[in-house]
């Protein structure tokens, strides 16, 4: 058992905590910094593929959404809506992960960003419809959710626009040449 008075250990013992620490928060002040690192920055390359073949889906949703647009007045069930959603987020749409995507192949950096923002804002606006699609409805309760819903996909229309607006002609052109020789 270790005496207190010996010298040797306990500076020993605190050579080591002292490294320790010293380790600790060196760790520390490397993951603050490149937690500062803007995510943007961190993106080693351009998607891999033209951006028009992005822009395909990102039309398609906007096909869909407009389909959800109608049938949310006419009261469709939620039956009917789900499969709409559930395209438009996931496969063969895969909304969010396409809006970052064409995002990140715009040339300026404040492109990009403008173009994150409102993808991010097309992607809540989807998010928020399509949570409500569960909620109980009837009554006055059935009024706020249609007009809930018709807004969030109003609204999310409206965000999609500007988001493809803000990507160029050309490709816009591609992407609606593509859409068009599609089978569906």
């Amino acid at each position: 058992m270790p005496q207190e008075n010996e010298p040797e250990s306990n500076a020993e013992e605190l050579d080591v905590v002292k490294r320790r620490l010293l380790l600790g928060l060196l760790g520390t002040a490397a993951l603050c910094a490149f937690a500062l690192v803007p995510t943007q920055q961190l993106q080693l390359g351009k998607p891999s593929k033209p951006l028009f073949f992005y822009l395909v889906p990102l039309l398609r949703s906007q096909q869909l959404l407009a389909e959800v647009e109608q049938l949310v007045p006419e009261g469709s069930s939620v039956v009917a809506l789900r499969p709409l959603l559930d395209r438009i987020l996931g496969p063969p749409n895969n909304l969010q992960q396409n809006l970052r995507d064409a995002a990140a192949c715009l040339t300026t950096p404040r492109d990009v960003a403008t173009a994150e923002a409102i993808g991010r804002d097309v992607y809540e606006y989807v998010q928020y419809f399509e949570s409500m699609r569960g909620a109980p409805r009837d009554g006055a309760v059935s009024a706020r959710y249609i007009l809930f819903s018709l807004n969030s996909a109003k609204a999310a229309q409206v965000k999609l626009q500007q988001f493809l607006d803000l990507m160029p002609a050309d490709q816009r052109e591609a992407a609606a040449m593509q859409m068009a020789s599609l089978p569906f």
